[in-house]
């Protein structure tokens, strides 16, 4: 357990706490995938590592929306995807913009989950990571 090993006078880098929070997840350990990260947010936060903070948003959102929390989930997705645009990550910016759709899905407005999709869409087409048959 990475408590033990925190225990033992290890630290991990901020990287790290993303992937032991993602593991947590995983394992469906949200209070512990959530402690990981919202440690590596402040770490990142510390360092001015943009893409990091953005990263950590964007995965803190993932356990909100887990646990059925869907105004924290969107407020974590929309932080992160100011971030994306910031920094000029097309692909997170996707990826935040498709999480965004999940959260009007999962509210029953279609059409914004609609608009929301197709724009992550869009980007992912610019970027070549999708055909017109994939888009469809």
């Amino acid at each position: 357990d990475a408590a033990d090993v925190e225990d033992a006078g290890h630290e991990f880098d901020p990287w790290d706490e993303i992937e032991l929070g993602n593991a947590a997840a995983l394992a469906g350990r949200t209070n512990t995938a959530r402690r990981y990260c919202a440690g590596a947010l402040e770490d990142f936060k510390k360092s001015g590592d943009r893409e990091g903070e953005a990263t950590s948003l964007n995965n803190l959102g993932i356990i909100a929306f887990t646990r059925g929390d869907l105004d924290e989930a969107e407020r974590l997705y929309k932080e992160s995807l100011t971030i994306k645009r910031e920094i000029g990550d097309l692909l997170g910016e996707a990826e935040s913009l498709n999480n965004l759709g999940s959260i009007a899905k999962a509210r029953g407005n279609l059409g914004e989950a609609e608009r929301l999709f197709e724009q992550s869409r869009a980007i992912e087409r610019e970027m070549g990571l999708l055909d017109d048959e994939e888009s469809d």
